[in-house]
């Protein structure tokens, strides 16, 4: 509704004047408990970590989507992130973002490797938390995260060379969790 619109504009504003790290605080607090929500929990942490960074790679790239107003269609694509509860309703986010960017914004990405990506992105969408596979499923969103952002050609993006390095490491670094700390069977986004 309008004040989801409103909300996922205000996430934009904070993400595109101060990073992904500006919208932590409101993100977090928009959080509810479930298994692996707990504040300090590492599964949390990994949650919030892959949030910020789908929320990253939309915002800087808004003019990427293919849309007669692509800095809106953005909003909506940062409020469907926002109100993720699940890595799997995570990975549905990040097949729509891709549906939804234009194919010449992209370096050079052989069409074999393009469809692995979208295979990887599904089975993140459809993985069974259930059974405890979170940390191998969320490992592998970490990698289809860093994959896209890397694809973007640099003329597409305002992610400059220290940003785009930083978004990369802390990427890395909840990969590295995902193994040490895997998140529980079950395993819900704080929302």
């Amino acid at each position: 509704g309008a004040g989801g619109l409103a909300g996922g504009a205000a996430l934009l504003a904070g993400a595109t004047f101060g990073g992904a790290a500006a919208m932590a605080g409101g993100l977090t607090s928009a959080l509810g408990w479930g298994p692996g929500t707990g504040l300090g929990d590492p599964s949390a942490e990994i949650a919030v970590g892959l949030a910020n960074g789908l929320l990253e790679i939309m915002t800087a790239a808004p003019n990427c989507i293919d849309a007669e107003n692509p800095q809106v269609e953005v909003v909506g694509h940062v409020d469907a992130v926002v109100a993720c509860r699940s890595l799997n309703d995570l990975g549905a986010r990040l097949l729509d973002y891709w549906y939804a960017v234009r194919a010449d914004v992209f370096s050079p990405w052989p069409l074999h490797m393009q469809q692995n990506w979208v295979k990887l992105a599904y089975l993140v969408k459809y993985g069974d938390l259930r059974r405890g596979g979170g940390g191998a499923l969320a490992r592998c969103a970490c990698g289809l995260l860093l994959e896209l952002g890397e694809g973007f050609r640099a003329s597409a993006t305002v992610l400059d060379t220290t940003r785009g390095s930083t978004w990369a490491a802390a990427l890395l670094r909840l990969a590295e969790l995902c193994d040490r700390s895997p998140p529980p069977p079950g395993w819900c986004f704080p929302g």
